[in-house]
């Protein structure tokens, strides 16, 4: 009996020295796989800081391009009530003048 007692602890031995070293290659490829996620998302910050730089760049140049809209549509807007302002003038100046006339 004392022999197959050895022999069954040496096989328990066994069954776990070999889930050991199962586990310890799944831990080895767990580490690198962390690794190269930690890499990943330390280049996903640099590339989301760099987008945030450029979203306040675009958004700065859409305010800006905003305002200058803004004010071409208000010169616009005068200029388009002048030229009214001048069509009318010369209506007038043609129904009372033969130079005019036409």
């Amino acid at each position: 009996m004392g022999g197959n007692y050895g022999k069954s602890v040496y096989n328990q031995l066994m069954d776990v020295m070999a889930r050991l070293d199962a586990m310890e290659a799944e831990h080895k490829s767990d580490r690198k796989e962390i690794a190269t996620l930690n890499a990943e998302v330390k280049s996903l910050q640099k590339e989301n800081s760099h987008l945030k730089t450029e979203l306040d760049t675009v958004k700065a140049d859409n305010t800006a391009l905003r305002e200058e809209n803004d004010s071409l549509r208000k010169e616009n807007q005068l200029l388009r009530d002048d030229n009214e302002r001048m069509k009318r003038t010369l209506r007038g100046r043609s129904s009372s003048s033969p130079v005019f006339s036409g």
